[in-house]
C-alpha cells in the first residue's frame, strides 16, 4: 500500500497536469515526482 502523501502528490500532479508544477508547489523536483508517480504505477 502506498503512502497518503504519494497519493496526494499524484493528485496534486493531475490537478495542475504537471510535473514540474506540482514540485514547485510541494518544494520539491520533478524528478523526484516522477520517481514518486513511477513507484505508484508498479
Amino acid at each position: 500500500m502506498e503512502s497518503l502523501g504519494s497519493i496526494a502528490l499524484f493528485v496534486l500532479v493531475t490537478e495542475t497536469r504537471s510535473f514540474t508544477l506540482a514540485g514547485k508547489r510541494l518544494g520539491i523536483s520533478s524528478s523526484g515526482v516522477g520517481k514518486s508517480v513511477g513507484r505508484l504505477e508498479e
